[in-house]
């Protein structure tokens, strides 16, 4: 992989977490609860890329809530087709 930047903000951060865990086979390296439910700070390994997911604690802002960037470069497609 070339380049990868991700931070996600999201209602339901256990719940996105887990679906970002299985869509990209990823390992947990830290989860943070905060106390309403949610993760504070957590952090997944994807292919050497780290995918840090929060609670959103305010009102989303449409396009400022997540962003990612997976740079694999040509023929690296199958790196993120997992079934989903």
């Amino acid at each position: 992989m070339y380049r990868s930047m991700m931070q996600v903000f999201v209602k339901g951060s256990k719940e996105a977490f887990e679906l970002y865990k299985e869509a990209f086979n990823a390992e947990v390296i830290c989860a943070y609860d905060d106390e309403q439910g949610g993760y504070m700070h957590s952090e997944l390994n994807a292919d050497g890329q780290v995918i840090a997911v929060s609670e959103l604690a305010e009102t989303a802002n449409p396009g400022n809530t997540m962003m990612f960037c997976f740079h694999y470069g040509e023929g690296g497609e199958e790196k993120n087709q997992n079934g989903l």
